[in-house]
């Protein structure tokens, strides 16, 4: 009896353990869903990026075209201030890619982390699971083999009682006879 109770408890416990796994898998996943529209974020960013630069180097064709056509100072310089600002502007733009990306590599590990110890408590309480069954179906064999032994005891029993009347029966017609006998 303290057996199964014990069984019961490791059985809810187990329970509870698989729960809170469920839990960190939905979490894990959430994270997953999470960093994948982060990472989205970032490629957008980076191709706004490979779009500015692109407008960089034609604009920087552009330039060079109009200094090998031109001779016009004035206009080199407005070239030039124009090709700063996206300079600037793509600096900006990898600065804030590079932070997001490392936020991003910080958080990944972080779940990476989690999911490893999800998994490393999911496999502690499968093994815990299955010594438990085992433990169950060991407590079971033992049960049936005790009802078949009892069964198998009072089936002698009954046999035993069956003959033990029968030979009383006789014993007492035998008694009848021999009174009946010395009567005579």
């Amino acid at each position: 009896m303290n057996e199964m109770a014990a069984l019961i408890a490791s059985s809810d416990l187990i329970k509870s353990y698989e729960q809170q796994l469920s839990e960190y898998q939905h979490r894990l996943e959430r994270k997953e869903h999470e960093n994948e529209r982060k990472n989205n974020e970032i490629k957008e960013l980076q191709d706004q990026n490979n779009e500015l630069v692109s407008k960089l180097e034609t604009k920087l064709l552009e330039q060079q075209r109009l200094q090998t056509t031109k001779n016009i100072f004035a206009h080199d310089l407005h070239s030039t201030g124009e090709s700063e600002k996206y300079v600037q502007l793509l600096q900006k733009n990898h600065d804030v890619v590079v932070e997001k990306y490392e936020s991003y590599k910080v958080e990944y590990e972080r779940v990476r982390r989690e999911h490893e110890e999800s998994l490393k408590l999911y496999t502690e309480m499968k093994i815990e699971n299955d010594k438990l069954a085992d433990q169950n179906y060991q407590c079971q064999r033992q049960k049936e083999d005790a009802v078949n032994a009892k069964r198998i005891l009072e089936s002698k029993l009954r046999t035993a009682e069956e003959t033990l009347q029968v030979v009383q029966d006789e014993r007492r017609q035998f008694k009848a006879k021999a009174e009946q006998a010395e009567a005579q």
